[in-house]
């Protein structure tokens, strides 16, 4: 009994943690409250895991981020001003992404939790294996 409440508190401390690291809140943001607009490439970055710089305006102000996602070509295809797809939040345009953000909130939410699901259920396992030896 001791070691499902182990379990589960590993859990809670883990799903917590996580979601409040990376992007994975600001992709439910944009997906719920993002408008989308157009931008356009300014600069590829291939070599670095695929990306690309982009430039989008709202309300005369020019916004400026990196990019994996939104264009129709591969990062490799894509030149200076290739259109590109943009979300951004109405109250902070800085806060912003290429492509669709309710992919990019599925995405991490099933890599999230699968760490929230697996890693606590396999150091349970560890602590108890090396319990049992102990007590053995």
């Amino acid at each position: 009994m001791k070691l499902i409440a182990l379990y589960f508190a590993l859990v809670a401390v883990l799903a917590v943690g996580l979601a409040q690291v990376g992007w994975v809140g600001r992709y439910f943001d944009l997906s719920r409250h993002g408008v989308e607009t157009r931008g356009v490439v300014t600069k590829t970055t291939c070599s670095d895991h695929q990306t690309f710089r982009y430039r989008f305006e709202v309300a005369g102000r020019s916004f400026e981020a990196v990019g994996l996602e939104g264009t129709s070509k591969h990062c490799v295809a894509l030149v200076p001003g290739d259109p590109v797809v943009v979300f951004y939040l109405p109250d902070d345009p800085s806060l912003n992404v290429s492509g669709n953000p309710r992919a990019h909130f599925l995405n991490e939410a099933v890599s999230i939790g699968l760490a929230v699901v697996v890693l606590p259920g396999f150091l349970v396992w560890a602590y108890a294996r090396r319990r049992k030896r102990v007590v053995a």
